[in-house]
């Protein structure tokens, strides 16, 4: 009994792991024709294989792990004065009699 409760969870993880492969899948095949027959702005969005392709030439150049340092470093940045920018005001409110 045991056993074919655990077959039943395998096939059905197996089942949601498919599905969501296909709407990934289907996602960036929508993007690629959007892109190409120009449905959407290439120059805000581009298109997947574009965009794969761009980042496969410049990890093999080495470009891309300065401005991923620095992309990294400017969202650590970022989080940390929202999260103290927010903290204070959240102070000032709360002190606030008003």
């Amino acid at each position: 009994m045991h056993t074919a409760h655990l077959r039943r969870q395998r096939k059905l993880r197996a089942q949601v792991l498919s599905v969501q492969m296909a709407i990934l899948v289907l996602f960036f095949a929508l993007w690629e024709v959007a892109g190409r027959l120009k449905w959407i702005d290439v120059l805000l969005f581009s298109y997947p294989s574009k965009v794969f392709a761009q980042i496969w030439k410049d990890a093999v150049s080495g470009e891309l792990w300065g401005h991923l340092g620095v992309t990294v470093g400017e969202t650590v940045v970022g989080f940390l004065l929202g999260t103290i920018v927010g903290t204070l005001l959240a102070v000032l409110i709360w002190w606030s009699p008003f």
